[in-house]
């Protein structure tokens, strides 16, 4: 069984991300960090995100395999005329 760990370097640039835009205030541990270590956050940020858009278009992928698959055990009936 695995174990969610939680990532806490994304939960900080989340923080970072929302205070940028003026959603909430940073947070009292995050106000003393310097601007090297922000960019680092925001980088790391963009690459988590896009991981995760990479791991979806694979499982996107990976579904449209198998409708493909069942799709080709179901009759075609041709378009729906309605009228």
């Amino acid at each position: 069984m695995a174990y969610h760990r939680p990532d806490h370097k994304l939960v900080q640039a989340n923080d970072l991300l929302k205070s940028m835009k003026g959603e909430k205030e940073l947070p009292t541990y995050m106000k003393d960090i310097t601007q090297e270590e922000k960019d680092d956050l925001i980088l790391y940020l963009i690459k988590s995100k896009d991981e995760y858009i990479k791991s979806q278009n694979e499982r996107l992928q990976e579904y449209q395999g198998v409708f493909n698959a069942i799709g080709k055990f179901i009759p075609h009936k041709g378009p729906t005329v309605y009228g």
